[in-house]
């Protein structure tokens, strides 16, 4: 029951079925004052309130990275008309079965709204998603040691070429890797860090296990650092790379890289703190110390979706030695709170060089980088970032990147692009992170 779809199917049309039944029925009342007063006030209020939050959310506050389409704010408010609806069904003396009538029907308005969310962000894809049930076993991070022992593994000195050539997989090996959930402290930059998320792949829990590669990952903001396990169905995309390729995948590090989901701290040291130390110098000590990988730095990379992907081009451009590869699905042209003079007065003081001093596209002018390789995914539907990741593109490649781009159709600005696209940069990665030849 738990892999049923919530995005595609017939239970997202049954929803929207039984969401405007249960719309009809709590208008449908008959009593002169309902008709006249309760049932226009709703509605003006309910488009009332949809104009206002849109213009706090994207204009007044402007809470986020990129626009929240008005549907968004839409669908809040008919929840909370139904709400309202279902207060006044409460006077005017209801039998109880109508009462009940109205607190179901107001259920189902609210749960065909939140899947009509759901379904344009696609975050939610099925019900075990919902519920934070993942496939993946979540284990305890294993202990580091050197020698073999019935609650520790071992890991071998990393391989002169390709894993793939050098690894036999024993017979024990799992078929699925395991998640687990991980504290990786700021001792450096002082950022205010929550836990984060490891996925280990099936050739990590074995003795003698190889030295794996590193693939950090950044969610969108607002987001945490479950979300590529939830919505971007991590586990699963890497355990069916993994299924093909003797069980070896990348180690995915999923760090807090985002802090208070209602602040945008754009991924660099700012006057909100040092989000970009935290990420370039506490996280890769932290799995240095903490994880059995490969350490040559030629063989990590930072990907992200949305603000996570103008991470990674952050990454990619302001430490090329420490991540070489990066994939940027549906980034930003360059890391904003609104406006470019908007982010330099609020975050740099009003020091423009600052700024401009670790802005990707600033810095993919002044300097080259012809032993960085990336690529770039966005929406075919997605018309707010995907001129933006043309002009990225266009950018790493004059800087000497290796890079390529693909426009991935049906998509716009939600968790399918991440979904789709991690399957396709895998051969890439696995290349590159010294995987496969």
């Amino acid at each position: 029951m738990l892999d049923i779809t919530l995005l595609t199917g017939p239970l997202p049309w049954v929803l929207l079925a039984l969401g405007a039944a249960g719309l009809v029925f709590l208008f449908a009342r008959r009593l002169r004052w309902w008709r006249t007063r309760m049932v226009p006030i709703v509605v003006v209020g309910v488009l009332a309130l949809a104009a206002f939050l849109d213009w706090v959310i994207d204009d007044a506050l402007h809470l986020f990275p990129e626009p929240v389409p008005f549907i968004v704010p839409a669908y809040i408010s008919v929840i909370v008309g139904a709400l309202a609806l279902l207060i006044g069904w409460q006077f005017g003396r209801p039998r109880w079965w109508q009462r009940v009538l109205a607190l179901l029907s107001a259920l189902v308005v609210i749960a065909a709204s939140a899947n009509l969310i759901n379904q344009h962000f696609q975050y939610y894809p099925t019900l075990g998603a919902l519920f934070e049930v993942s496939d993946s076993p979540e284990i305890t991070l294993p202990v580091i040691t050197t020698t073999s022992s019935s609650a520790t593994t071992a890991t071998t000195a990393p391989a002169a070429g390709p894993l793939i050539d050098s690894f036999t997989p024993p017979a024990d090996m799992p078929k699925e890797g395991s998640i687990s959930a991980v504290t990786i402290p700021a001792t450096t930059s002082g950022w205010t860090a929550t836990d984060g998320w490891v996925y280990l792949p099936p050739a990590y829990l074995v003795a003698n296990r190889p030295a794996l590669p590193v693939l950090v990952l950044a969610p969108g903001q607002p987001g945490g650092s479950k979300d590529f396990i939830i919505a971007g169905q991590l586990p699963t995309l890497m355990d069916q790379y993994a299924q093909t390729h003797k069980g070896l995948a990348p180690i995915v590090v999923m760090p807090n890289s985002t802090g208070d989901p209602s602040i945008n701290p754009i991924c660099a040291n700012t006057s909100l703190g040092n989000l970009d130390t935290y990420l370039s110098v506490d996280v890769p000590a932290w799995i240095d110390a903490n994880l059995a990988v490969d350490r040559d730095r030629k063989h990590w990379a930072f990907g992200g979706f949305s603000y996570g992907g103008t991470c990674a081009i952050q990454m990619a451009t302001n430490h090329p030695d420490l991540f070489p590869t990066f994939l940027d699905i549906s980034g930003q042209v360059e890391p904003t709170i609104g406006t470019r003079d908007q982010t330099v007065d609020q975050l740099f003081g009003g020091n423009t060089a600052a700024f401009t001093a670790i802005n990707p596209i600033d810095l993919l002018k002044a300097k080259q980088y012809p032993n960085s390789a990336g690529q770039f995914y966005v929406g075919a539907n997605d018309s707010t970032y995907g001129p933006g990741q043309q002009t990225m593109f266009q950018a790493a490649k004059a800087a000497g990147m290796q890079v390529t781009i693909e426009v991935l159709p049906g998509y716009g600005h939600d968790w399918g692009v991440p979904v789709a696209a991690i399957p396709k940069a895998m051969p890439f990665l696995a290349t590159r992170m010294g995987i496969t030849g």
